[in-house]
């Protein structure tokens, strides 16, 4: 009698846990649909122009109105470049700047100055459903 109900006890606490695995496996798989894989490019150069406006929405103070729009006008169009591309913060989060004479890889400024590391990112499934 007792094996029987210690037995009824072990099935009872199977069947919690596959019902427990099946709510788990149910979460993965949802989970995994929330965050599609994504395809990133390392070491882009950009310059402190475009980083303050692509990821803070402005221009620095220094500049006068007609230079703002001019570099908003290239900064945009490099966005645009890059596309289905986009800006991403650098995934090793190096926040210091270096000089460089290299053109800045988002608005293709040329002139000499600090330069700062971000990624670019690109969703892999484009906002398909699959």
């Amino acid at each position: 009698m007792q094996h029987a109900r210690q037995r009824d006890h072990q099935l009872a606490r199977l069947s919690n846990l596959e019902q427990k695995f099946k709510q788990w496996e149910k979460e993965a798989k949802l989970e995994a649909y929330d965050h599609s894989p994504i395809e990133v490019i390392e070491d882009v150069e950009i310059c402190g122009d475009c980083r303050i406006y692509l990821f803070n929405g402005e221009l620095p103070a220094i500049h006068d109105e007609e230079t703002n729009a001019r570099r908003e006008k290239e900064i945009l169009a490099g966005e645009e470049r890059q596309q289905p591309w986009r800006f991403s913060s650098d995934p090793h989060n190096r926040d210091e700047s270096f000089f460089t004479h290299r053109s800045c890889e988002c608005c293709e400024a040329n002139e000499g100055g600090d330069r700062y590391y971000v990624a670019l990112v690109r969703d892999l499934y484009n906002g398909r459903d699959d």
